[in-house]
């Protein structure tokens, strides 16, 4: 596994919009349950759609890596452990079966806080 230098990762995050920009994933990564459940679902579409570059044989290895017991929430847990937000999640389904809205307030120590509501169709 690569991982970056604490202080310079730290101090590119505060200070550089490139850097910023690549980073964004990361708000989503710590938002509770969501990552999980949209990765997960339809037998891991979103998943598999990251490593676009990779063999089939490499998205079957990776998938098995990823479908075992715990593996992706481990996974979503290095960046909830290592990178600084934190934040609320409230899910409410609505009187239509099928459609689901999840409200997230994303609290970011260095520039305040996002509300993001994401609607779920399950077909």
């Amino acid at each position: 596994m690569s991982v970056h230098h604490v202080k310079a990762f730290s101090e590119a995050l505060n200070t550089d919009d490139d850097q910023k920009k690549k980073s964004r994933y990361f708000r989503f990564f710590n938002l509770p349950f969501i990552p999980e459940f949209y990765f997960s679902f339809n037998n891991y579409h979103h998943l598999v759609n990251i490593w676009n570059k990779s063999s089939a044989e490499e998205i079957d290895a990776y998938l098995r890596v990823f479908k075992g017991k715990g593996a992706l929430k481990s996974s979503l847990n290095w960046y909830r452990a290592n990178i600084g937000y934190a934040n609320t999640a409230t899910w409410t389904g609505t009187d239509v079966a099928g459609i689901y809205s999840i409200s997230c307030e994303v609290i970011d120590s260095n520039h305040g806080s996002a509300i993001a509501t994401i609607d779920i169709i399950v077909s």
